[in-house]
């Protein structure tokens, strides 16, 4: 459990490192004022809102 734990905080630590490199720093920032939104979360909407490839709006 604890390597399962660490390998967590491992990718959410180059998912951070990333986010914040990026341009969209200060959306993904403001995502995460929403109520149980945390930057991993944060990092994997945006391109959903933004109709990206392979992130194509769900319609059910």
């Amino acid at each position: 459990m604890r390597a399962q734990q660490a390998r967590v905080e491992r990718l959410e630590a180059e998912v951070h490192a990333i986010a914040m490199e990026s341009g969209y720093a200060p959306v993904f920032q403001a995502l995460q004022t929403l109520k149980g939104i945390r930057e991993v979360r944060a990092v994997t909407l945006w391109p959903r809102s933004r109709g990206s490839p392979g992130f194509e709006a769900r319609t059910s």
